[in-house]
């Protein structure tokens, strides 16, 4: 498995994920500033979670799509099923590399938005009210959220369509968006628990019968 991932690694082109990344940080900042100013109460570290959340489930989707989904798309996953390899293995390494790397990724985009407001709010520029409980409790939920993003893997796989998988991952955050407030779903942690459990059954449907239909596809 470990020897699956590197391959798989190897085909992430980490440095422009970087790159994204770092557009991503900065222009969720600058959001989160023009939000400011409209607000008369302190932007919370609640906000800051979900803003980050409803970012990277679409961007795991985008993953998911490119890395997975167009490859049965493509017929090109069929090469990697002539090599003696588990095929449910092989699946299972693409989407640790692609829930492993939006995870750290959210992250390290929450800590950049949490330390660069924290600074602004004792320069007094920005009003920020930060809670490092709720920061714990939100590197926790963004484990769940990955799960929940996983049902896109399988809208995606019904029909071997990248636009299908993407599309499940704006309907999500949609869903769990609400009012970017007060009464999100997001902020339901047992409703995002069910929710991470339905994805979690969602993948295994996903590549259950991987060896017995998709090269027939």
């Amino acid at each position: 498995m470990l020897e699956l991932m590197k391959i798989e690694l190897k085909k992430f082109n980490l440095i422009a994920h970087l790159i994204q990344l770092a557009i991503a940080s900065v222009t969720l900042l600058a959001l989160i500033n023009l939000i400011a100013i409209g607000e008369a109460y302190p932007i919370t570290t609640i906000e800051l979670s979900l803003l980050c959340l409803l970012t990277f489930v679409i961007w795991q989707g985008v993953l998911i799509a490119k890395f997975i989904v167009s490859e049965f798309r493509d017929k090109t996953i069929q090469l990697l099923f002539t090599y003696p390899v588990d095929r449910k293995k092989l699946i299972l390494s693409k989407l640790v590399i692609v829930n492993g790397i939006i995870y750290v990724s959210m992250l390290a985009t929450l800590l950049f938005l949490h330390g660069t407001l924290t600074a602004l709010n004792f320069m007094t520029i920005l009003d920020y009210s930060a809670s490092l409980q709720q920061l714990g409790v939100t590197a926790l939920m963004f484990i769940a959220f990955l799960m929940v993003g996983m049902i896109a893997l399988f809208a995606g796989m019904l029909k071997k369509s990248t636009i299908a998988t993407i599309v499940t991952s704006v309907v999500l955050v949609l869903v769990f968006g609400g009012s970017m407030g007060e009464g999100s779903l997001m902020e339901a942690v047992p409703v995002v628990l069910v929710f991470g459990a339905i994805g979690a059954l969602f993948t295994f449907l996903s590549i259950k019968d991987l060896g017995k239909k998709d090269l027939l596809v």
